[in-house]
């Protein structure tokens, strides 16, 4: 008993001290409800401004990517100008069945990009000994996928101006002049503006030739035969033949579900952009 009364004597005694010193125990604090919410509310406020920021950054990362990707292409491609005496590297173009193409070899790159399922047709080309990494064949920002199996992404994005020694075996050869077979033909206009590589679009990226239909050799009005990519901001990446690379932006965003012979103009933008890419081409 003793010492339980020593005991609430000196709890008595602690407590006076405290009111005497006004000190008391801590005190346990937490954010109340209002408070919580008024944080996740600058959250959303910082996420909502940073990220268009991080995704036109990445954008503009894939878009720098693939023009190195277009870069390096151009370079096999000039490599095998220096090799086989100024002669262009072949581009050969069969059809399989009603609107499909394909590449056989011998050509720049070798199969059909919407049906292979792996890059042994690109390690036949006639490009890759010079590169011989398969990455430099595929746009970041291409997420196309192969029609057979839509889990295996493609293994090509880009394609080659038809005028650049294209072959078609099944079909008549471009008009006298169109065709160029050597470095030394492009004269019109420069290399420097000779449009080589392009970002193709998924739907008419199947062979490895980029065409187009001018009314100067078929008689009918301009009209495109591959469709260019627009994956980077409504625009393209292309290669020269100097070695340079460009991003295009369309004045006119063209969409197709299914490839057809020819796609026609659709309106002034549209045959403004078309006929940015036809002065690209060489000619007689």
């Amino acid at each position: 008993m003793l010492k339980n009364a020593m005991k609430t004597c000196n709890q008595e005694a602690f407590r006076v001290g405290e009111l005497q010193t006004g000190k008391s125990r801590p005190q346990t604090t937490a954010f109340t409800l209002v408070e919580l919410l008024v944080v996740i509310a600058i959250i959303a406020i910082l996420a909502a401004i940073l990220l268009p920021a991080l995704s036109k950054a990445k954008a503009k990362s894939q878009d720098l990517a693939c023009r190195n990707n277009l870069k390096q292409l151009q370079l096999c491609w000039n490599l095998y100008v220096d090799d086989f005496q100024g002669l262009l590297p072949p581009i050969t173009t069969l059809m399989t069945s009603a609107n499909s193409w394909m590449s056989p070899a011998p050509s720049w790159a070798v199969g059909d990009a919407i049906t292979d399922l792996t890059a042994s047709n690109l390690q036949t080309g006639v490009l890759f000994p010079y590169n011989r990494s398969l990455g430099v064949y595929h746009c970041p920002a291409d997420k196309s996928t192969v029609d057979q199996n839509p889990s295996v992404p493609r293994t090509r994005s880009y394609q080659l101006d038809e005028g650049l020694n294209g072959t078609y075996p099944q079909h008549a050869p471009l008009p006298p002049g169109w065709k160029k077979l050597k470095f030394s033909d492009l004269l019109h206009p420069s290399p420097t503006d000779v449009l080589t590589f392009i970002d193709s679009d998924p739907v008419t990226g199947d062979s490895a030739d980029f065409t187009q239909e001018f009314q100067e050799f078929t008689g009918h009005p301009d009209a495109w035969g591959c469709l260019p990519g627009e994956r980077h901001n409504v625009g393209a990446s292309l290669a020269f033949a100097d070695g340079h690379a460009e991003h295009w932006r369309w004045r006119w965003s063209r969409s197709a579900s299914a490839e057809v012979a020819t796609y026609a103009i659709a309106n002034a933008a549209d045959q403004a952009d078309f006929q940015r890419v036809k002065n690209a081409f060489p000619k007689p």
